[in-house]
């Protein structure tokens, strides 16, 4: 994560996206999103919402639906609310109360990122340090923005044609409390064939998927994939 200090979100969010957030959620329900006790309590999410700019609320779906990125509420160290319309591969209400180490710690190779989940915690909080902003990108046989565990599975990928780049841009920015801070998440999904014919970007997502470890590969489904794109 670098520091950050652009805008937090799109404010002039895509109708068509915003309507497909909608549409997962009539899809998955409360499967998408949650909110403590304590978030209730200390009013979190209308916290959120005015840190934000956005009409006033403490309703986390209806704070998620006015914006193009999914989002949470960290509190002392825990996920205390979120609404994540297009998660990958899990399910963000199961994700409630814990800490970031709880919710690092089924990522393959991941002992250095739980490590760090105490600091890391403590940065995304501060005031004084900010906004920090990274990007998480994979390859998938699924174009769909949400790809919800009880999603149909993709047909099996047979070449680039079939593959599909999905990005993650992330990021943090700190309540004023120094205990709360905000996470948020546009993803963003193009077929790998339009990229492919560019070099510079060929060569960077070979040399990505080609130097992950074998537990990498197949905690994210990589291993055919690693096939596929080196052939």
């Amino acid at each position: 994560m670098v520091p950050y200090h652009g805008p937090l979100f799109n404010k002039n969010p895509d109708p068509r996206y915003l309507e497909a957030k909608k549409n997962e959620l009539d899809l998955f329900g409360e499967d998408l999103f949650g909110v403590t006790s304590s978030a209730k309590s200390a009013s979190l999410v209308a916290r959120a919402s005015e840190y934000l700019g956005i009409d006033s609320s403490d309703d986390i779906c209806n704070l998620a639906l006015k914006i193009d990125e999914d989002i949470a509420i960290m509190n002392r160290g825990k996920l205390e609310a979120i609404c994540f319309c297009f998660p990958s591969s899990w399910i963000p209400r199961e994700r409630l109360g814990q800490n970031l180490a709880q919710i690092h710690a089924p990522v393959a190779d991941g002992r250095a990122l739980v490590q760090a989940s105490s600091n890391l915690t403590e940065r995304m909080a501060s005031f004084q340090q900010g906004s920090f902003k990274r990007y998480v990108w994979t390859i998938s046989a699924s174009g769909e923005l949400s790809q919800h565990p009880k999603k149909t599975k993709p047909i099996r990928p047979r070449s680039i044609e079939d593959l599909f780049f999905r990005l993650e841009t992330q990021i943090t920015a700190p309540l004023a409390d120094q205990e709360s801070s905000l996470f948020l998440v546009k993803v963003e999904t193009v077929s790998l064939q339009e990229l492919w014919s560019d070099a510079t970007k060929r060569d960077f997502i070979k040399n990505g998927v080609n130097t992950m470890s074998d537990a990498i590969l197949l905690y994210k489904n990589l291993k055919e994939i690693k096939r596929i794109i080196n052939s």
